[in-house]
């Protein structure tokens, strides 16, 4: 399960004359503030230090450089109060440091030693540090659609030192092997090293690659910055410098983290910040970099390899999964402080870089589903509860678009029977001769579902969805009684969504009688799911949980689904057919208050509305009452 982080956003300065970095807090749960930094020594010599094989000297630089960053800078009252207010609100605290002065680049951060705990910041499951380069690049989401797909090239040149890339290999296949398994993630390596196979893969137009996973050596050199070894043709050694390797890697937009496990990758001139080639990649759009500030031996690049994949599988965020690589390798080489070595650079709103239903995963479909009597009584309730709506509902009209090929409007060449007969379309026409889009208008939202199967339906408070929904939902309920095939219907309103569990996990809470068989009905597309109310969700981490709703869906992309929202509300979209609620037309309006107020009151009242802006001619009511401008009367909630 993902977890939510709060932002302690700290901007590290230029150098004033008496050498010291003015601070400032630019965002976090405690307010703003403003400080002064004091180094115990100059940068370079505080990245000479032998931290990496003394672990004493670890812990005495990180405690040096937490008292000198936060303790005496003068936004200690800032931090603290920021690390009680993710404790209050249940999250964890990302430390961002937005390094300005490249001086500061080569001072190992991701030492912060916490006296008053006792530990070092980064090996705490509550903090996660990382760092933030200011670029002319926008800030880019993280996020991608599964499967994860990963790129990995692990080189050991015959004229280098020798690598044991194949236990590398193993590592991380048997990190992702139950996403790897469920077609979660794909991983695919390289053959040859070079640098000719790497760019023919990252092509802009081949397929899709969301993690570069890097093995073999690397190093910096004043002359030349930051440089990877590949392979030539031969064999041998052919050093690839940082430009180049952006050059390749931006090519492909949808990367979005490389992870280079090669000495040295995060270090960079103490005069131009982007001399590096993790800072070089993030200045040419890739929104996050794992690299390494130091030399570390084998063992531990595959250990937070493997441990870094491991928490990607558990569902962590990269903040997160570095996170639990870094105590993974402390405990495992605890003679040593390697677990610091890595340093991520991060240019998204956060670290999420898929969303995985962790509990779903580790529910193992179970091959049994609920008894036929318990999956009747089940459905009796959901009829009776909803059954109301047999009454009172008055059928939607709604409008969507589809895309279709063809030259365009007003030649659309289309099927005859592509549209089903109670569809209305209007063709719009384009310039471009390959597509058009038609609107097609629907007389009743529920003949949409059969022909859609997976969409969201929008519309104005009032307008008429969550009766729509249960009217489904009761529909669903009947013919499921009397056909043990037909799948049950699963309503839930996520305007109770507030918590940090994943989209099964309450789903899973909210489905009654079948919920300990839910993941076998989610496989075999036993389930109509049935999600109200979208934008009801709490605004505080909305965002988080549409992409664990998104996750939940792409796990089962053939399961039947339907989904409300408020129009205006609708901007973190989901992958679903939009379908607008339309206005009620004369008809139906006369109709829906019939419904509930009997014939003779709801004609008398529809009259009388109808009167009141036109006394003399009632046929202007129309459409809506759109011709005098009268709202729609509104349908249910």
């Amino acid at each position: 399960m993902t977890t939510e982080y709060l932002d302690f956003e700290l901007q590290l300065g230029t150098a004033d004359k008496n050498g010291d970095y003015p601070l400032s807090v630019i965002q976090s749960p405690a307010g703003n503030a403003h400080g002064v930094l004091t180094l115990p020594a100059t940068p370079v010599a505080l990245a000479l230090q032998p931290w990496c094989t003394d672990p004493a000297a670890a812990k005495q630089i990180g405690k040096q450089l937490f008292d000198a960053l936060l303790t005496n800078s003068g936004v200690f009252g800032a931090y603290a109060g920021s690390q009680s207010a993710a404790i209050a609100r249940g999250k964890n605290l990302r430390i961002k440091l937005r390094i300005v002065d490249p001086a500061l680049a080569v001072v190992p951060w991701e030492l912060l030693f916490d006296a008053r705990l006792g530990e070092f910041l980064a090996l705490d499951h509550a903090t996660a540090i990382v760092r933030y380069a200011e670029v002319a690049q926008p800030v880019q989401p993280l996020t991608v659609t599964l499967p994860l797909r990963i790129l990995g090239m692990a080189v050991s040149p015959r004229n280098r030192p020798s690598l044991d890339v194949a236990a590398e290999k193993r590592a991380v296949q048997t990190a992702l092997k139950v996403l790897l398994d469920r077609g979660d993630v794909e991983l695919v390596w390289l053959d040859s090293g070079t640098k000719r196979e790497l760019r023919q893969a990252l092509q802009p137009n081949a397929k899709p690659w969301h993690v570069f996973h890097f093995v073999g050596h690397g190093g910096y050199d004043d002359g030349v910055g930051g440089y990877l070894i590949f392979a030539d043709k031969a064999g041998d050694a052919d050093l690839v410098t940082a430009d180049q390797l952006a050059r390749i890697v931006a090519a492909h937009d949808p990367m979005r983290l490389v992870l280079l496990n090669a000495c040295r990758g995060a270090t960079a001139d103490s005069r131009d910040l982007f001399s590096g080639i993790a800072t070089t990649l993030i200045r040419r759009g890739r929104p996050a970099v794992i690299a390494m500030q130091s030399a570390i031996p084998d063992t531990a690049g595959y250990e937070l390899a493997r441990s870094f994949y491991e928490g990607l599988a558990d569902g962590l965020s990269v903040e997160g999964a570095l996170t639990n690589a870094r105590i993974s390798e402390s405990i495992e080489h605890g003679e040593r402080a390697d677990w610091a070595a890595p340093v991520l650079y991060l240019r998204a709103p956060d670290g999420v870089l898929f969303a995985i239903d962790r509990d779903d995963k580790q529910a193992a479909p179970s091959s049994e589903f609920a008894s036929r009597s318990t999956e009747l009584a089940y459905l009796k309730k959901l009829f009776g509860d909803h059954a109301q709506w047999a009454r009172r509902y008055t059928p939607l009209p709604g409008v969507t678009e589809v895309e279709v090929a063809g030259p365009p409007h007003p030649h659309l060449d289309v099927p005859a029977d592509f549209f089903p007969p109670e569809f209305d379309i209007e063709i719009e026409g384009s310039n471009s001769r390959q597509r058009s889009v038609a609107q097609v208008a629907v007389t009743d939202l529920r003949d949409a579902v059969a022909t859609y199967r997976r969409l969201v339906i929008l519309g104005e408070p009032g307008s008429g969805k969550t009766t729509t929904l249960k009217m489904l939902c009761r529909d669903y309920a009947l013919a499921a009684q009397q056909d043990a095939a037909a799948p049950l219907p699963l309503l839930v309103s996520l305007g109770g969504y507030n918590g940090p569990e994943s989209a099964f996990q309450y789903v899973a809470a909210n489905a009654g009688d079948i919920s300990p068989y839910l993941p076998s009905y989610l496989q075999a597309g036993r389930v109509v799911l049935l999600l109200d109310a979208l934008n009801e969700m709490p605004r505080e981490g909305y965002g988080e949980r549409v992409r664990r709703v998104q996750a939940l869906l792409d796990r089962y992309p053939t399961l039947p689904v339907i989904v409300t929202c408020r129009a205006l509300d609708y901007v973190e979209a989901l992958k679903l057919q939009k379908l607008e609620v339309k206005p009620l037309d004369r008809d139906r309006q006369r109709t829906y208050l019939r419904h509930y107020l009997g014939e003779a009151d709801g004609d008398t009242l529809f009259w009388r509305l109808g009167a009141r802006h036109c006394p003399t001619d009632r046929s202007a009511v129309g459409a809506g009452g759109a011709r005098h401008g009268r709202q729609a009367l509104p349908v249910g909630r």
